[in-house]
């Protein structure tokens, strides 16, 4: 299951002040919050009701699980499919959270798709590392990455069911 949900413009706002309020904590060199990622935190946090911490090793809490939320922008129009991956930067693998959620913005910023959640063990058991700039499906990344179809992802309700795609 993808859940669909329109974007609103307090959406956008609310991303729009995490941006402009501080940069990322944590870090040796501070560095600048990224729109695209900032707004799939805020879209997911509502989605499921969390709360943005924007930790080191996490962005939300969700029923009490820490979430580290990785946002890919798509082009506007088409629609997520369970062929698409969904990746984890090779820079990010120090992260210690308890789960990766994965979710897509459409260009345009109207759309946002919730892909699903995997454990970071689950992750790193089932995922594939793709060299920097190896073109797989038409796509490449310039940096290392580990990827995984959105149709091995779980879903998540309540404070910690898990629900397995299928």
């Amino acid at each position: 299951m993808i859940a669909r949900r329109d974007i609103t413009p307090e959406q956008r706002e609310r991303a729009g002040r995490m941006v402009a309020s501080r940069p990322l904590p944590d870090r040796e060199e501070p560095l600048p919050r990224d729109f695209h990622g900032s707004l799939g935190e805020v879209v997911m946090c509502d989605y499921y009701g969390g709360d943005v911490r924007d930790e080191l090793d996490y962005d939300l809490l969700v029923g009490g699980l820490k979430v580290e939320v990785k946002t890919k922008l798509f082009t506007a129009g088409h629609v997520p499919s369970l062929d698409w991956e969904v990746s984890v930067p090779a820079t990010s693998v120090h992260q210690r959270t308890e789960l990766f959620g994965f979710m897509g913005l459409s260009d345009d910023l109207r759309e946002a798709y919730v892909y699903g959640f995997l454990t970071r063990s689950d992750f790193f058991r089932l995922a594939e590392f793709v060299p920097g700039n190896e073109k797989r499906d038409g796509f490449s990344t310039p940096a290392n990455t580990w990827r995984v179809k959105v149709r091995d992802l779980e879903t998540y309700g309540g404070s910690s069911t898990r629900h397995r795609k299928g």
